[in-house]
């Protein structure tokens, strides 16, 4: 049971690492929001810390875990693969500010549309706080994207 979570596991944190790194190259290829850009960035990175939370307790505590949703990884591969497609066309500067907008709000979506926030159950209280924590971040970064986008004159 523990291989299959962190097979579920590890393809997510690796996700929000490359998404990190996107946000981070938007807030320097766009650096009249760069700060918008850089709380993504920055939310990205405390994802991992949870993620990592996650799986030690994951280790520790084995017995409170079980997989809930079913875990296609090709979702989390097509969904890396577009953030990479992303990056490549920001740092060759042929991605607009509407273009780096529409992609963090797909993004956003998608990981709230294919649920990757229910991929586990557990009974411990403090995952599942994180696993909110997560999941209401992810819902703010699509209202903030849609605020930002709005402010930019990139609707």
């Amino acid at each position: 049971m523990m291989k299959s979570l962190l097979e579920v596991l590890q393809p997510v944190f690796d996700l929000e690492l490359v998404v990190s790194d996107f946000y981070y190259m938007c807030a320097e290829q766009f650096p009249e929001i760069a700060e918008f850009w850089k709380y993504l960035g920055n939310d990205g990175i405390r994802h991992c810390l949870y993620i990592g939370q996650i799986i030690e307790a994951l280790y520790k505590r084995p017995h409170l875990f079980s997989k809930c949703s079913p875990f296609t990884p090709q979702v989390v591969t097509d969904l890396t693969a577009s953030v990479q497609h992303a990056h490549r066309r920001v740092k060759s500067e042929h991605l607009s500010l509407k273009e780096a907008l529409r992609f963090a709000y797909d993004f956003e979506i998608g990981m709230l549309e294919h649920r990757l926030f229910d991929l586990l159950s557990t009974r411990d209280e403090e995952v599942q706080k994180l696993i909110e924590r997560i999941r209401s971040e992810a819902q703010l970064h699509r209202q903030k994207i849609i605020d930002t986008a709005s402010g930019a004159g990139a609707l």
